[in-house]
């Protein structure tokens, strides 16, 4: 009906446009104005002609469509940093140590499983923080052979725990006081750990590492929290579990499992320790204390005398 009525209007049109051009004084202008009214009133009857723009969505191969299917679970969001609010990170490992170690007004030393204890106050959550200079800060650093901010803790078993990716079984530990908050310190001993068995050379390169009074450790990577595979496969991406070739992206956690005995340093990031003057003697006295205990006290009165170089 619409296409008929819009058929006889242009008709119309056309007839009395060609009217006015050859004679303009005639009353054709208040027709033709009549007629676009007219015309303009069509969609208010009809509606919207066939083809026209609307303001319904439709539906196409780019736009999304509602899903029957059970939606996929959300990602926990990341919780956000506190704000570091301590004066330095010698302040912050102050308040960690005499969390971990109440009372202690001289340099003490715990074992086993209560070493693994004290430990896990120390290094308690959060670890990082957010710092308006810096973005993030990490105030405790391991030090040792190399150094690195301490991150992630993870308790594994009574004594086994998770330093970043580092895995130790707690031997014992030095909890070294001092009246300068600066100066406070942890010294840590590891046991060696039983080898994962991915690797077939692990038993000669031990042997070696014995002979040469040197550490060894295997890196591997843990699947879902159950399946050992190797450093290559978690590097690749994937993995033979089960004799099946299966994607271990994002699912796998690196692990560095040391198989002989241990030992490294804990203690703030601006400790006079932090010193790269004194990482040959660091390593020094990490190696001898390996073979002979008895070097500790000298090597702890050398740290004691360490100049404190960096600003807090």
């Amino acid at each position: 009906m619409r296409r008929k009525i819009e058929g006889l209007v242009l008709l119309g049109s056309a007839l009395l446009a060609l009217k006015w051009i050859t004679d303009p004084s005639g009353p054709y202008e208040p027709i033709l104005a009549f007629i676009g009214a007219s015309w303009a009133s069509l969609d208010f009857f009809f509606g919207k002609r066939e083809g026209a723009p609307s303001n319904t969505p439709s539906r196409s191969e780019d736009a999304p469509t509602r899903s029957t299917s059970t939606p996929l679970p959300k990602k926990p969001d990341t919780p956000a940093l506190p704000y570091f609010k301590w004066n330095s990170t010698s302040d912050f490992f102050a308040d960690r140590f005499a969390n971990a170690f109440p009372g202690l007004r001289s340099s003490t030393w715990f074992n086993g499983q209560e070493a693994a204890d004290r430990l896990a106050l120390l290094l308690q959550p959060p670890l990082t923080f957010k710092n308006e200079d810096y973005g993030e800060t990490s105030p405790i650093w391991w030090f040792g052979r190399g150094n690195l901010q301490v991150d992630k803790f993870k308790r594994i078993d009574a004594r086994t725990v998770l330093i970043n990716f580092d895995e130790y079984n707690i031997s014992r530990l030095a909890a070294i006081y001092s009246s300068s908050y600066r100066r406070i310190w942890v010294y840590v001993e590891t046991e060696p750990m039983a080898p994962t068995g991915l690797y077939p050379r692990t038993a000669q390169n031990l042997e070696a590492a014995k002979a040469q009074s040197e550490t060894y450790a295997e890196e591997y990577a843990i699947v879902d929290g159950q399946h050992k595979v190797t450093r290559a496969e978690y590097d690749d991406g994937h993995a033979n579990i089960g004799g099946k070739i299966t994607p271990i992206a994002g699912n796998s956690e690196l692990r560095v499992r040391q198989l002989r005995p241990y030992n490294f340093v804990l203690c703030s990031h601006d400790s006079p320790i932090n010193n790269i003057n004194f990482d040959s003697e660091l390593e020094a006295f990490l190696d001898e204390m390996l073979l002979d205990p008895s070097v500790f006290d000298k090597y702890s009165n050398l740290i004691s005398r360490l100049p404190i170089t960096r600003n807090p």
